[in-house]
């Protein structure tokens, strides 16, 4: 069989050119990075691993992810030698396998004194968070020093240095070791998104606003652009963040179309926001028919605005904390605005993660009501009318999770939860709920103070004669037990 024919011939780019490519990269200024080679040909055929570990990077910048991991991908397998190729590869198993797989590269890779400076300080730092991604942060540490005795003012290394440190939940050092790269370098863009993250993780939203605002007009990053206007939309700026998405499109001149299909799910998010449903319907319609989302969003979109009927409510809810980040029966007491009876035996969630008899146990005998039940959307959304929070326990495999519910949006039949360590609510479409967690129900609880027990009325609770068989029978062992 012949070889296949190339699609463009090969493009070679100069060292010069290379060179200004990567200054124009490492000051942020992505597009007109591009247009140097672009000046050449296409950025896919650019020849050499130099040209086409650049023009990864720059694909990845401009909307074409999956492009960039295949030109890392050729630039190592056609030169398996060039220690900067072989550093990107790493972060691709990383990436694409999880830390085990990059680690047993990286134990084949040992002749690195070759290497230029700064790339064997990056592979130090690489090596030290994938051991802070197996907890072994003592190991990590080692790397970390390796790295910045090579360059010690080199910005990368206290990004990395600051995503171990948040593996560690040490969430303040975390920060400063992000804001070192950018005392080192100002608007180092890893360094802003880093900043931006952990701003938000404790709980600063202004402050992330602040950094990306600043950097998105400054930076030609459509990632800056991207987690601002992911903010935004936290924020509720939702014309701030159609403005965002819209200076994404102008930012991304490579997007595929994974990336096309992204941008059009987020325009269909914020215009829906915006009330402008028409044009949340046309984005909609952009995602891939085989979503099981966005076309029916668009469907029931269109049948529910023209009765007006959209509906969507989420509580309002303190969920603020420093570091540990509260529980969900923690969060349902501070719903409540009451203390939550605690056991005698409280040690935290069982490791099993299976339901616990002793917290629905606990809370009656302290003058709770409680119901169990298959969780529906129709019977969530109507306890979620009344203003009573949902329990529902979330099995992955090996292990489950209690998260709590406070809201529902109708049209994108969605409820609202409490991720674990979020200070806010994450939108749950009920189609990946059901089929994630089916097979164990889900298993849903209300938990309501005695004087709200008759917002509980009047309601069929899915499966709940089964469920209220089941506790009799786990609360006779738990109590002949303990």
């Amino acid at each position: 069989m012949p070889p296949r024919t190339p699609k463009h011939p090969p493009v070679n780019i100069t060292p010069a050119e290379i060179a200004r490519i990567k200054e124009l990269y490492l000051e942020g200024r992505y597009r007109a990075a591009y247009d140097v080679g672009a000046a050449r040909g296409p950025i896919a055929a650019w020849a050499g691993p130099a040209a086409r570990l650049i023009a990864g990077r720059l694909a990845m910048q401009l909307g074409a992810p999956r492009l960039g991991r295949q030109l890392h991908a050729v630039a190592y397998r056609e030169s398996p030698a060039y220690l900067e190729a072989v550093y990107y590869h790493a972060r691709y198993r990383l990436e694409a396998f999880g830390p085990y797989s990059c680690w047993r590269f990286s134990q084949d890779q040992t002749e690195w004194n070759e290497a230029s400076p700064e790339i064997r300080a990056d592979w130090f730092a690489l090596q030290a968070f994938v051991a802070a991604r197996f907890r072994d942060f003592d190991r990590a540490e080692k790397y970390l020093i390796q790295s910045e005795q090579i360059q010690p003012n080199r910005p990368w290394h206290h990004v990395e240095r600051s995503s171990v440190l948040e593996l560690q939940d040490k969430l303040p050092e975390a920060l400063d070791a992000a804001k070192k790269s950018l005392e080192i370098q100002p608007l180092f863009r890893p360094g802003v998104q880093s900043v931006a993250h952990l701003h938000i993780r404790m709980g600063n939203e202004a402050a992330a606003l602040e950094i990306l605002n600043e950097a998105s007009a400054k930076l030609e990053s459509s990632l800056v652009v991207a987690q601002l206007a992911g903010v935004q939309m936290d924020l509720g700026l939702f014309k701030e963040a159609e403005a965002a998405l819209q200076r994404y499109e102008e930012l991304a001149p490579l997007m595929d179309k994974d990336t096309r299909e992204w941008l059009a799910a987020r325009r269909a998010d914020v215009t829906y926001r915006l009330g402008n449903y028409s044009a949340a319907v046309v984005y909609a319609r952009q995602v891939n028919k085989d979503d099981k989302f966005y076309p029916a969003f668009a469907t029931r979109l269109e049948a529910l605005a023209e009765s007006n009927a959209t509906e969507r409510l989420v509580h309002p809810l303190d969920a603020s904390f420093e570091q540990t980040a509260p529980g969900a029966l923690e969060l349902l007491g501070r719903y409540w605005k009451v203390t939550i009876p605690k056991s005698d035996k409280d040690s935290g969630p069982a490791v099993d993660g299976l339901p616990d008899v002793s917290d629905r146990i606990r809370f009656e005998q302290n003058g709770w009501v409680a119901r169990e039940f298959t969780l529906d959307f129709d019977t969530g959304v109507e306890l979620l009318k009344r203003g009573v929070p949902l329990l529902a326990t979330l099995f992955e495999t090996g292990y489950g999770q209690l998260r709590m519910f406070v809201g529902f949006d109708v049209a994108r039949q969605s409820l609202f939860v409490f991720e674990q360590g979020e200070r806010k609510v994450a939108e749950a479409p009920m189609h990946l709920i059901q089929e994630r967690f089916g097979a164990t129900g889900p298993r849903a609880m209300v938990l309501v103070p005695a004087a709200h027990a008759a917002k509980l009325d009047g309601l069929t609770y899915p499966d709940a004669t089964e469920y209220e068989a089941l506790f009799k029978l786990q609360k006779a062992l738990h109590l002949k037990m303990f």
